[in-house]
């Protein structure tokens, strides 16, 4: 259905199926659009995100157009191309509503949106099993939907009293494709929904938080329809998310930043995470992919601590897994032992939602929650193994015996892509070891873009990451420009000194470099040295006083168990 959009002097009219709103700069109402004289200066939108307020103005944010992502049951998914933020009521040219609208900007911008007009994205096919077997291609029931998985939620509630107004957005992957093995036609796709609980950039969210919410923490959702012999769905759910204990790694400039763990009262709020994960998912199969010497050993000691201390060997099994070591010189089929022991603990690639003609057949009552350190690049291998596995179990079924290399192709690029995309939300670059994923084989060619991805991840990760996780918060709504009395973009506290410091330092450098292409006399070594001097000082003193030159977030505090070093926000 159609959504038309007028602008007024003092905010915006929006028509949908013969029903008008007012979004203006202090409610939204319903109103008779004829009165308005407006139908010619209506101009179409494909849905509204939401509205916001910020410090001096508010804004109504818009999908202008949209590219398809594939289809459930001809229930068209829809991924956002392209948006607006439109002013409400006089625009003031204030530096620091400027600066949140670029915020807003770049998280719009960077973030990979999925919506559908009649389907429910934020629910898996089995939680909606009843509705999605009766679907009648109604309006989304907003009371339905899964609240962690709702993208938007805060940007919506101006319009909560018009709900057929509301799009829920997810964030995450969405891809559906119609494929066929042979004479067999069928629909294969994936679906990721990023949980907006404890959300966040790579190092500013890890672990848990008080209420057991897990960084990163994403549901992938892998679907199966086939519309021959009355039509089988299958459904079969994966999670993942960051080790759920008080852990944290505190940028510092240098390659691997400093890791801390507090297991201080870390095992109430481990206990609530589960509590929350046995009761959406029934038994949770625990993959621990951290390694086990070195760096990131504490991690994986304090995960085993965590399980051990929880008790539960009915719901809850763990699974460690020493993914370098048994993977190593890039044997990564060796993923099949991790199988063999999921297995001998009683998992089976059975375990996945089934419907047919209507009726349940099978549910899926069990879950493998997996995660590496990032719950990226190790997890992402793990995953779609497990997801092949499970597949061919489904194909069976089905009566496919073997998967031909065309579907191979599409299965494996599918997986990948929905890699980079979860990597990309969390770390800012696409995933590695994607290679494995879509080839099905570790290549040169593949290890050099790892490189070329960690290097771009460290510059990320440091010196750009403060400003993608303050608008990660700033559209969630973890921070509200209303609710605070400072400008947070003024409110540097470092010394002249440390502010300056960069600038000697990289001036040195452009100085020394032109002088030695143009200047190249004897004349001017000492003046060479002198620069390369102060070059070398001034970088030494950066890495020495590193946690100062992070680009740490303004908006809400890094860590509540750990405290981030430096970083701005009310309480400070």
């Amino acid at each position: 259905m159609s959504i038309l959009i007028a602008r007024l002097s003092d905010g915006y009219l929006v028509n949908q199926g013969g029903k008008s709103i007012l979004i203006n700069s202090t409610l939204t109402r319903e109103v008779d659009s004829e009165k308005f004289g407006l139908q010619s200066s209506f101009t179409r939108i494909d849905g509204i995100i939401g509205t916001i307020t910020l410090k001096y103005t508010k804004y109504l944010i818009t999908i202008d157009e949209s590219s398809v992502a594939g289809n459930i049951n001809s229930n068209i998914i829809y991924q956002v191309t392209k948006f607006s933020i439109l002013p409400i009521g006089v625009l003031t040219n204030n530096e620091e509503d400027k600066n949140y609208l670029s915020l807003l900007n770049q998280h719009l911008t960077n973030g990979t949106f999925f919506y559908s007009k009649n389907y429910d994205l934020t629910n898996s096919l089995q939680r909606q099993s009843k509705n999605f077997l009766n679907i009648s291609n109604d309006k989304v029931e907003l009371n339905k939907l899964d609240k962690r998985f709702w993208w938007n939620e805060y940007l919506s509630e101006e319009l909560f009293n018009f709900p057929e107004f509301i799009t829920p957005l997810i964030y995450g992957y969405v891809k559906i494709v119609q494929t066929s093995i042979l004479s067999h036609k069928f629909s294969f796709g994936l679906i990721t929904r990023r949980s907006k609980y404890r959300a966040g950039t790579r190092y500013f969210r890890r672990g848990i938080d008080e209420n057991g919410n897990a960084a990163n923490f994403n549901e992938t959702e892998q679907i199966l329809i086939s519309n021959e012999s009355g039509g089988n769905i299958f459904s079969y759910l994966q999670t993942r998310g960051s080790v759920p204990t008080y852990w944290a790694e505190i940028n510092n400039l240098r390659y691997k930043p400093k890791l801390i763990v507090n297991e201080t009262n870390s095992i109430q709020s481990t206990a609530k995470h589960f509590d929350e994960q046995v009761k959406l998912y029934g038994k949770n199969y625990l993959v621990n992919l951290v390694n086990q010497k070195g760096y990131e050993k504490p991690v994986k000691d304090s995960y085993e601590r965590a399980v051990q201390l929880l008790a539960r060997p009915d719901d809850i099994k763990y699974v460690y897994f020493d993914f370098h070591h048994e993977c190593r010189n890039m044997k990564w089929y060796r993923v099949q032992l991790l199988i063999d022991q999921l297995v001998l603990l009683g998992y089976s690639n059975n375990n996945y939602f089934q419907s047919s003609s209507g009726k349940i057949l099978n549910s899926q009552d069990a879950v493998v929650r997996t995660n590496c350190m990032d719950c990226l690049d190790r997890t992402n291998v793990v995953q779609s193994t497990l997801g092949l596995w499970v597949l061919n179990n489904q194909f069976g079924k089905l009566g496919i015996n073997a998967i031909d290399d065309n579907f191979k192709f599409q299965f494996q690029n599918i997986w990948a892509d929905n890699a980079d995309y979860v990597s990309k939300a969390y770390s800012g670059t696409g995933a590695l070891k994607t290679d494995f994923t879509r080839l099905g084989r570790r290549t040169k060619l593949g290890a050099l873009n790892d490189l070329q991805n960690s290097l771009v991840r460290y510059l990320r990760n440091n010196y750009f990451d403060g400003l993608r996780q303050d608008g990660i918060d700033l559209f969630l709504g973890n921070f509200k420009p209303l609710d605070n009395n400072f400008n947070p973009f003024n409110m540097d506290k470092r010394s002249i000194l440390i502010q300056y410091v960069p600038t000697i330092m990289w001036s040195s450098l452009g100085v020394l470099i032109f002088s030695l292409l143009f200047r190249k006399s004897k004349n001017y070594l000492l003046f060479h040295v002198f620069l390369f001097g102060v070059f070398l000082g001034s970088l030494n003193f950066v890495f020495k006083n590193n946690y100062y030159y992070v680009n740490w977030p303004k908006f809400v505090p890094v860590h509540t168990y750990v405290k981030a070093p430096l970083q701005t926000s009310k309480k400070d």
